[in-house]
């Protein structure tokens, strides 16, 4: 079977997203919609995001599996942590409580090994602050920046950035990968709008215990496409990992309807100081 270089999986997935991309964006907001408001940052955190995947590949080449996970499974503490150093966040108490449960639950079900503060542990601790940091632009353009024109200044970036690399290692792409790599660049497209979306709605601190449930999809997946079978110690941490995302639901949604009525009754309140 052809092996496919990592930086070729992402020119590949940019070519695939960029188009569609550009369309949604068009479409939403006319030629506005193509033009970013700050592209500054949008050049820093497509450099980000292409440098965590390149250090957590470096990482994982001799640090073993687990590890790596563990150590960048990290990052939501750190999204949580810088979201309230450089955007004024508020981390609630609830909110620190999903994000560290939802990090033992990880711990549980990769248990690492104990490899040391070497070379490779701190490549894969770079991807963790590299994505933390990412994450953080995200959420700032998301205040400023449609989600579509976020989506396409990253293909098109992204593009742009691993073109270069691609030309002189090159393999020729399977017939029978082809649909792959099709079904690759559709699911990463929407997944990144989706991010984006949900970037330009919440706080991080509050997205941050979801990151972990990668892990669980992972699980699903590996199931049903290879027949990997859960052990007890994976579904126990995926158990946490899941409890620590429903805990940050229903305490959101319980703050929110507190604050829905306490707005309600200021509303009365003067509507009768009025009358």
């Amino acid at each position: 079977a052809p092996h496919y270089s990592v930086v070729q999986i992402v020119f590949v997935r940019a070519v695939l997203g960029v188009l569609p991309a550009a369309l949604f964006a068009f479409l939403e907001d006319g030629k506005q919609g193509l033009i970013p408001r700050l592209p500054h940052l949008h050049v820093l955190r497509t450099g980000l995001m292409l440098a965590a995947w390149g250090l957590f590949i470096l990482a994982i080449r001799v640090l073993p599996l687990a590890d790596t996970y563990t150590i960048v499974f990290g990052a939501p503490l750190f999204m949580a942590l810088f979201g309230r150093i450089f955007l004024g966040e508020r981390v609630t108490p609830q909110r620190l409580t999903a994000v560290c449960t939802g990090f033992v639950g990880v711990l549980i079900v990769l248990h690492p090994s104990g490899a040391g503060l070497g070379r490779p542990v701190m490549l894969a601790l770079a991807a963790a602050l590299a994505w933390a940091f990412a994450t953080i632009i995200s959420r700032k353009l998301g205040k400023n920046e449609r989600s579509s024109t976020v989506l396409f200044t990253y293909m098109l970036l992204s593009l742009v950035a691993t073109a270069p690399f691609v030309v002189g290692q090159w393999t020729p792409i399977a017939t029978d990968h082809t649909s792959t790599f099709i079904l690759m660049g559709v699911i990463g497209t929407v997944a990144h709008w989706l991010l984006a979306q949900a970037f330009r709605y919440s706080e991080i601190s509050l997205l941050a215990p979801f990151e972990y449930t990668g892990l669980v999809w992972a699980i699903g997946l590996g199931f049903w496409l290879w027949g990997d079978v859960p052990t007890r110690v994976m579904l126990t941490g995926a158990s946490l990992i899941i409890g620590s995302g429903i805990y940050m639901i229903q305490h959101e949604s319980r703050t929110m309807k507190k604050q829905a009525d306490e707005l309600s009754a200021s509303s009365e309140e003067v509507g009768q100081e009025v009358a």
